[in-house]
């Protein structure tokens, strides 16, 4: 594998559709970013709602480094998973998927983007802020690990109708 640098990382990234030969990669990713994570099972459901849901990952040297899933309903879109593998952290590969996120919505014509965050995902909302996400609002206890912990989500939106 090349290394992995934020230049090398912007200069040679791949950013497509995922495809259910992926999922092996994918789930890898899922069980090392959330303490519960999505199912295979679910990720196909993602992959039958392809009239409402978008699945993208981003691949650098050939490896899955990051994945997203997106969901256009009417004119909102949900940013309903977004993970980066664990090696590519703080390297800018979760901006550039969310960049290709935004630019999906606006290609939707939706007026915003929404999504949820753990409270305690310091460099998640660091992100999100960056790009103009604002706290809307809190979902008490959203978030459950299985160990009887539960962590409340940071609800956040990106307005796109007053974008230039």
């Amino acid at each position: 594998m090349m290394i992995m640098d934020e230049l090398t990382i912007r200069e040679h990234h791949l950013i497509r559709l995922m495809r259910p030969e992926d999922l092996d990669q994918v789930m890898a990713i899922e069980r090392a970013s959330f303490e519960s994570p999505w199912t295979k099972n679910n990720f196909f459901d993602e992959f039958k709602n392809s009239d409402l849901s978008t699945q993208l990952v981003m691949e650098f040297d050939h490896h899955i480094i990051a994945f997203a899933i997106v969901w256009a309903i009417i004119d909102e879109c949900h940013l309903a998973n977004i993970a980066v593998h664990p090696d590519c952290r703080r390297k800018g590969v979760a901006e550039i998927l969310l960049n290709k996120i935004i630019s999906i919505a606006r290609d939707r014509n939706c007026k915003k983007i929404m999504l949820e965050v753990r409270k305690s995902n310091e460099p998640a909302i660091q992100l999100y802020n960056k790009y103009c996400f604002e706290k809307v609002g809190v979902r008490k206890n959203y978030y459950y690990d299985g160990f009887m912990r539960q962590e409340d989500a940071v609800l956040m939106d990106l307005n796109l109708t007053n974008e230039e």
